[in-house]
């Protein structure tokens, strides 16, 4: 198996040389395997509540990927209804320091009516990698009123 990218051969650079079936396969099968062996885990929750006027983790969504140091792709969605007219805001973390804003988050979901079903959906690209080592990776939120019922999913890949 591959451990790295390999770039496509240009063919007609290479003087006098053929792409056969056994070069394009190698080239190929090694290129999908290292596609495939990025780090990557994911969590599909049960449906979790909260009361909490200050952020806090969602009970259980924690989860762990063991990087090589690569860039990651953080994306949680999922439906989110209040028992009240409320603001749910929401927020991505690695190793428990959350990535949004100190006071929004990366999304906020107003439910204009008690019990209004939406949908979240965040994405984050890490801009500097983490360490090439085993993280963290979890869902925070809260809420101004009424108790925030979410059922979520989080996924997490290296991108390298």
């Amino acid at each position: 198996m591959a451990n790295q990218w390999q770039s496509p051969i240009d063919w007609d650079a290479i003087s006098g040389a053929f792409a056969t079936a056994t070069h394009l396969n190698e080239q190929l099968r090694n290129n999908l395997e290292w596609l495939k062996s990025r780090p990557f885990n994911s969590a599909s929750l049960t449906t979790k509540t909260t009361t909490s006027a200050s952020f806090v983790e969602v009970t259980e969504s924690s989860i762990a990927i063991t990087s090589v140091g690569g860039n990651m792709l953080i994306i949680a969605n999922g439906k989110l209804s209040n028992s009240a007219a409320a603001l749910t805001t929401l927020d991505l973390a690695i190793d428990g320091a959350r990535v949004g804003d100190a006071t929004n988050g990366l999304t906020r979901i107003t439910n204009p009516v008690a019990n209004y079903m939406d949908c979240i959906g965040m994405v984050w690209f890490t801009s500097t990698p983490p360490s090439a080592a085993s993280h963290n990776y979890s869902i925070y939120w809260k809420t101004n009123a009424g108790t925030a019922s979410l059922l979520p999913r989080l996924y997490v890949m290296e991108i390298r």
